[in-house]
This record gives structure tokens, sequence and C-alpha cells, in this order.
């Protein structure tokens, strides 16, 4: 677990890097659940965590909207689009194509999904895996 917490919080610290922010400026990092919810001792809390690591860190702004189901996925990609966070992380593969989707809608958006990596990569999408 504590592995876990280190490489998100890292994929954090990266992903808040590479969409060009600085200490000084504000930042929002979003976070969308799989249907297991915020604590569901695995992906979903280990990311959260990985979030309030980087806002204790670096002094972000974290949010997080859960999914209730597979039909959320996408609504609520969407609601955290339109707040302008700076980076969305979706968890979990069952949000592959939903990110995917949303992540080529909106080229200038950056986005990270936990448990995927794309084959073809997109461009505006960390994988972490």
């Amino acid at each position: 677990m504590f592995l876990k917490n280190v490489a998100l919080t890292s994929g954090v610290a990266a992903a808040f890097m590479l969409a060009g922010a600085s200490a000084a400026s504000a930042f929002t990092a979003c976070q969308v659940t799989d249907v297991g919810g915020i604590d569901d001792s695995g992906f979903n809390q280990t990311a959260w965590k990985g979030v309030q690591d980087s806002m204790a860190a670096y002094g972000i702004d974290g949010r997080y909207l859960e999914s209730q189901s597979e039909t959320d996925y996408e609504p609520n990609l969407n609601a955290l689009l339109d707040a302008k966070c700076d980076i969305i992380i979706s968890v979990g593969f069952l949000m592959a194509d939903a990110t995917a989707t949303s992540a080529n809608a909106n080229p200038g958006a950056k986005f990270s999904i936990v448990d995927m990596a794309y084959n073809p990569t997109i461009p505006n999408v960390l994988g972490m895996v």
C-alpha cells in the first residue's frame, strides 16, 4: 500500500508539472471514481490519497466526483471539464472508454487514468499502470 501511495502521489505531481502549473498559481486536481467509491480500499481511495498528499505538499486544490454507476462516468468527466480542472484523474480500466472519449473531444484538457495505458497513446492522457 505504501508503494501505491508513493506512486500515485508521484503521478499527481507529474501531472501537476505536465500541466505547467507553478506552486504560486492556482491548480485544481479533480478525480472521478469508478463505481467502487472513494473509500474502496483500492485505486479510488489510493488516488484520492495522492491528491490529498499533493494538496498538502504543493498547496493545490482537489475535489472528486463519485460515480454510482458506469453511466455516471461521462457526465462526471464533463462536469469536471466544465469546472475547468487543471488535471482530471479517472480511476480504473472501467473508465477507459469514457476517458478516451472526453480526452479526444477536449485536446486542451489534461487527463490521467489509473490502472490503464492506451495503445496508441492519447497525447493529453497520462496512463498510470
